[in-house]
């Protein structure tokens, strides 16, 4: 099994507390084997699986997700039918841009841009 790449992007999001909540899209490739059927994928930030697809056809999700760090890794795994995973993939780095400005009403927003 192997997982050929994981890009993460983070839409525009605005946010009202210090853990950031995101929509994030995820998109990659995979070289199944015949050996292994798999059920679907799974997505992993910091080690703690956080969305997932039951689509082995599947080669992008969106998914949201909470943001307690500036950077936040992610890794990705198949599902097997017998219940297991495969390895994780290679761990990617998603690094927060905070932006600050004030709106219309004076109030102060914060918002992350990609």
């Amino acid at each position: 099994m192997k997982l050929i790449g994981l890009l993460i992007w983070a839409f525009l999001l605005v946010i009202a507390h210090p853990v950031l909540g995101a929509s994030i899209h995820v998109e990659w490739g995979y070289e199944p084997q015949e050996a292994y059927p798999i059920t679907g994928f799974k997505l992993y930030q910091e080690w703690e699986p956080v969305c997932q697809t039951i689509d082995p056809t599947k080669r992008a999700m969106d998914c949201y997700v909470t943001l307690p760090a500036s950077i936040i890794s992610y890794t990705l795994t198949a599902t097997y039918v017998d219940g297991t995973e495969s390895p994780h993939s290679n761990q990617y780095l998603f690094v927060t841009m905070r932006k600050r400005f004030r709106g219309s009403s004076g109030q102060l927003i914060r918002f992350n841009v990609q």
